[in-house]
């Protein structure tokens, strides 16, 4: 190719300062290489800050030969056309197959609207699966996820998908603790929990991947602090029929939650023996490690036992109790619900 077949095949770019004080530069482009017209877009920013424009003007030209000789007539265009803001990223999006599927789009701009697209999501049947879908493919055009992640709809609709998701959790726990035939296991329990540790609170950041801790015991849901203690969470079944007896004239606690505690206390016993090694291998600190025991449901216990007096035994029966705590699987799900009303994140062990 001639330098001349280059210079006709070429398409010219420039950027230029401009008179007009409104005009902070001005970005150009060719749209075709030379011929019976030249077509143009130019992008005006607009402000006084070069470092954030306050706006931004597309203009399309198009402008024919001159009549006598062999440049162009750029005084007489033959079409223009300007694009402003908004205007601009929605043809972007078009020219970038964002907008490929025939139909009405709306631009939002409360959390109003993200709510109810959230809900239509969710009650679509949509699954994780999909979610995933839609987040890798922004997340492989990275001006596309750049400007979702400005879009103040982008969080809200995360915290509400979040909020749907965290509330399925709750109400399978809550369906799998009333079943009575067959009854949850708590292999089914720890399943679900072990995925789901923020039903224990904020403060804890995931369960640890190694479950045996010590040479003896494994445990359920060990959990790491914020502040880089252990947290160990034991689940029990809730189809526990005497969870509270009478005895004399007062309600208390069963041998199941009992046993239960022992159990906990246990392994506290034996990751204090082995605390100095533990820390030197996994990094963590047992010394100050305390335990959740979940176990019942106050749905599944046949005793003739009022909730209020369930709870006042519970109370009772913590408040003498140091690095363990006792709750039911009703106690868990409710604190999870007020949690959630109050907008907190996770239940955390307070009954």
């Amino acid at each position: 190719m001639t330098d001349e077949e280059t210079l006709k095949a070429s398409l010219r770019r420039w950027i230029r300062g401009s008179s007009n004080p409104r005009v902070l530069w001005r970005d150009g482009i060719g749209l075709k290489a030379r011929g019976k017209s030249f077509k143009s877009a130019t992008l005006s920013y607009f402000g006084n800050n070069p470092e954030s424009p306050s706006g931004r003007e597309l203009t399309l030209v198009e402008v024919p030969r001159e009549e006598f000789g062999p440049g162009y007539d750029f005084e007489n265009a033959t079409t223009t056309f300007k694009l402003r803001d908004n205007e601009i990223e929605v043809l972007q999006k078009f020219l970038n197959g964002l907008l490929a599927d025939e139909g009405h789009y709306v631009r939002v701009g409360d959390k109003s609207v993200a709510d109810a697209l959230a809900d239509s999501f969710i009650q679509s049947g949509q699954n994780d699966r999909t979610l995933m879908n839609i987040f890798a493919a922004v997340s492989k055009n990275p001006e596309l996820a750049m400007m979702v992640s400005r879009q103040p709809e982008a969080l809200a609709l995360s915290s509400k998908i979040t909020d749907e998701n965290h509330k399925d959790v709750i109400d399978r726990l809550d369906e799998m603790a009333r079943r009575e035939s067959p009854a949850a296991s708590e292999k089914e329990f720890q399943k679900l929990v072990e995925k789901n540790s923020w039903i224990f609170g904020g403060r804890f950041i995931e369960p640890i991947r190694r479950r045996s801790v010590t040479v003896l015991d494994e445990l359920d849901v060990p959990l790491t602090a914020v502040d880089g203690s252990l947290h160990i969470v034991e689940l029990k079944r809730s189809d526990i029929n005497r969870l509270f007896v009478k005895h004399r004239n007062h309600w208390i606690v069963g041998k199941d939650i009992h046993e239960a505690v022992s159990q906990v206390e246990n392994y506290l016993f034996a990751l204090d023996s082995a605390g100095d090694n533990i820390r030197a291998t996994l990094n963590l600190d047992v010394y100050r490690a305390i335990g959740t025991v979940v176990v019942g449901h106050l749905d599944q216990c046949t005793t003739d036992v009022t909730r209020e007096e369930a709870y006042r035994a519970m109370r009772i029966y913590n408040s003498h109790l140091s690095r363990v705590r006792v709750l039911t699987y009703d106690q868990l799900i409710a604190n999870a619900r007020n949690a959630m009303a109050l907008g907190v994140v996770g239940a955390g062990d307070a009954v």
